[in-house]
């Protein structure tokens, strides 16, 4: 038996921030599959998630491109903090939440208005 996530979170850029969204099945062994947007249009992901663990990996292919990105997450309260990783793209900060119903966070708020670097991470979790 699988059970469907929601994702949603941000991209962390110097310049400016990009919102990402999709969903995911999460099977008992842990496999993941699913969809994501972003600025770049939909994409495949699949990887591994380890709730227990606050772990989360996966690969995320778009039909058009080449090159694979792979990202890598660890749990922090109810935000996952990780890193993305592309031959085509670089290397870059995101965060994100899964959800089965509704999100924490208003990311289209914060997709505006985050500065990683003026806050720092730890005001994330003031408003949880």
């Amino acid at each position: 038996m699988a059970n469907e996530y929601k994702i949603k979170g941000i991209f962390l850029q110097v310049h400016c921030n990009f919102l990402f969204e999709g969903s995911f099945l999460h099977q008992q062994n842990g496999l993941l599959k699913g969809k994501l947007e972003d600025l770049d249009g939909s994409s495949d992901i699949k990887g591994k998630l380890d709730l227990e663990n606050g772990e989360m990996k996966f690969i995320k292919s778009y039909p058009r491109r080449r090159y694979p990105i792979f990202y890598s997450f660890e749990k922090k309260r109810k935000l996952w903090i990780g890193s993305y990783m592309g031959e085509e793209i670089g290397v870059g900060n995101a965060q994100c939440e899964i959800y089965t119903e509704k999100p924490a966070f208003d990311w289209g708020q914060r997709v505006l208005t985050e500065k990683l670097g003026q806050r720092g991470e730890d005001a994330w979790f003031n408003d949880l």
